[in-house]
């Protein structure tokens, strides 16, 4: 099933899990650089059948460094220095239920593979991943949609910075479970595409483990507009399916009409390009990107571009894009082109001196950038590759999206050249019965899932719903067995949380939430305290391990409230009268209260000033 203009559609769910890291006991949160970096060289090798893969190849042409910053959540095993403890059984045990769910045919026993991958978002040059069942299908309003794999595997190290051929990572995702869900190309159309990735996630947030953060669920969008496959990585909300499936649309539509004006320009075959230094040119440019280049001893290098004079981006046409994406894969900021100079700081002047330099014929553009003269051999030849792709409509790559950007080149399409065995991992036999079992306990619709938490929590059903669709029943389950108060936990998590971040500019993980919660209730201190310790470290005045020892959580006993409030009445004014009794309290002493003891005292003593 296609949708009518031809156009396939099909996706790739990934789900984390909050069990702790899949080959190691790390935490999957609080990932606070510890200020240790490793740095590292990647380098291709040839999959099981002893080819080597596109995209590895392309990584290789790169040549780039990578720096992995250390965080807590971290240890030997990330660093690729300690081989992988045994598979997280609650991630698989996780993963097995999911795919039963799904219907899918389960793997007799689970055996982890090594996926070769050297963009530098693995220390060890590979992730590894386990197929957990296959041929499984989602129904929706429109149809079956077929599920074709159900994968558990680690998730990347989390992308720090970016300068020219150097990368710098963040450690503290790397290893995190990650359930890959991938359909067959079943979805019509962009609005299914959105409602089959909902149905999808609520199977993994039925099970309680779903990690709800930023980038915990991400999609992989698969589309054909009968150019070839095209995979959109990092669509970071399912909301943005929908935008970046009609980007990616508009972008083969324009090229179809550049291309078709280029090559009555200047043939079917793709020119070559030659890039010749400016930098004379630009002595004393007002142009800050420029200038920064030049201080920083890179050239300005410029090249004619025949045939491309205004379809480099004009209206609807954005060739220039296309030669922007080559020249970054090899670690150069952009460039410059005739469509849109002058502009960024070049001026008349500089851009005429371009003309005469590069001689451009009526019909062409030219570009220019900053670089440096060693990379210009790779530079030519990624920009002649990527015309070379683009002439022949061959449009099968790995793009990146962006809601502000539309999508932008990453990589060609990985393969099945890139799979070889895990040998430092056993097969993993399981019990299948009880992986049924635990899949028959899941809720089959949203609706029974939000029913089920407000009636086991005592809240109500729309608060139910929100907490189900937006964060998971994990924290609720964790915050209400420590503090004992389902309905403050759920208060939490729909307003206090917010609010102290939105206050405080500063966001906890779940991690430390229930671990400050946990001290707190080891010292037999109740919600008020709770909340007052979580407030302390939201505002940066005490930090997660030592909060617990700060005497602003000690509740104010009876007779420190009834101090308190006889000095409020016997001072008067507006912090006196009942309705801001316990704001002030509040505002003046910043210590935990028990607010209706308060309001007892306050009409005791009240009644007993009017006799």
């Amino acid at each position: 099933m296609t949708a009518d203009n031809g156009t396939k559609i099909g996706l790739e769910i990934h789900v984390q899990l909050n069990t702790g890291k899949l080959f190691c006991r790390c935490s999957s949160t609080g990932e606070t650089l510890t200020g240790g970096k490793i740095s590292r060289k990647l380098f291709a090798t040839t999959g099981e059948m002893g080819k080597s893969d596109s995209a590895v190849k392309f990584e290789t042409f790169r040549d780039r460094t990578f720096g992995y910053l250390i965080t807590e959540n971290s240890c030997l095993v990330e660093a690729d220095e300690e081989p992988p403890h045994g598979m997280d059984s609650e991630a698989l045990s996780t993963a097995l239920a999911v795919a039963a769910k799904l219907d899918c045919i389960l793997m007799d026993r689970i055996f982890v593979m090594r996926k070769l991958v050297i963009d530098g978002s693995n220390t060890s040059g590979f992730q590894r991943t386990a197929l957990i069942g296959i041929g499984g299908t989602i129904s929706t309003s429109r149809g079956t949609v077929r599920i074709s794999s159900v994968c558990l595997e680690e998730d990347s190290a989390r992308k720090v910075e970016a300068v020219g051929s150097s990368v710098n990572y963040s450690l503290g995702r790397l290893g995190v479970p990650l359930i890959e869900i991938s359909t067959e190309p079943d979805i019509r159309d962009e609005e299914h595409a959105v409602e089959t990735a909902r149905a999808i996630s609520f199977v993994v947030t039925a099970t309680g483990k779903a990690h709800r953060a930023a980038e915990a669920i991400r999609q992989d969008v698969n589309v054909s507009f009968g150019h070839g496959r095209i995979e959109l990585k990092g669509v970071s909300r399912i909301s943005d399916i929908k935008d970046s499936i009609r980007a990616e649309r508009e972008r083969n539509d324009s090229l179809e009409q550049a291309i078709t004006v280029l090559k009555e320009r200047i043939g079917e075959k793709a020119p070559e390009l030659t890039l010749k230094e400016l930098s004379a040119i630009f002595r004393e440019t007002q142009s800050k990107i420029l200038r920064k280049g030049l201080d920083s001893g890179s050239q300005v290098l410029g090249l004619k571009l025949p045939g491309m004079g205004g379809i480099l981006k004009s209206g609807t046409l954005r060739l220039g894009r296309e030669l922007a994406d080559a020249v970054k894969a090899v670690g150069v900021a952009g460039l410059m082109h005739s469509d849109e100079l002058p502009g960024y700081g070049v001026s008349e002047e500089e851009t005429r001196a371009v003309v005469v330099a590069l001689s451009p014929g009526l019909l062409d553009g030219f570009a220019i950038m900053v670089a440096r003269r060693e990379d210009i051999p790779r530079i030519q030849t990624s920009m002649e590759l990527r015309l070379t792709k683009i002439m022949s409509m061959d449009l099968a790559e790995t793009r990146g999206y962006s809601p502000d950007n539309g999508t932008y080149f990453l990589r060609p399409l990985a393969g099945s050249e890139r799979m070889y065995p895990e040998t430092d991992v056993e097969p993993i036999e399981y019990d299948r019965d009880s992986v049924i079992e635990n899949a028959g306990k899941l809720p089959g619709t949203p609706e029974e899932a939000s029913a089920e938490v407000a009636r086991r929590y005592g809240i109500s059903m729309q608060d139910a719903q929100t907490i189900f669709r937006e964060y998971g029943t994990g924290l609720l389950e964790r915050i209400s067995e420590i503090s004992s108060d389902p309905r403050w936990s759920a208060r939490f998590i729909l307003q206090l949380r917010g609010s102290f971040e939105s206050k405080y500019k500063n966001a906890l993980s779940d991690t430390d939430i229930t671990g400050i919660l946990e001290s707190v209730r080891a010292l037999n201190l109740g919600r008020e305290s709770m909340e007052k310790a979580l407030e302390l470290v939201y505002a940066g005045k005490e930090s997660p391990s030592r909060v617990a020892e700060s005497g602003l959580i000690k509740p104010l006993s009876s007779l420190e409230l009834e101090s308190i409030v006889r000095h409020l009445l016997e001072k008067g004014g507006p912090g006196s009268e009942r309705a801001r009794i316990i704001a002030s309290i509040r505002e003046n002493y910043g210590r935990p209260f028990d607010p209706s003891v308060a309001l007892k005292l306050y009409e005791s003593l009240k009644a007993s000033a009017g006799k």
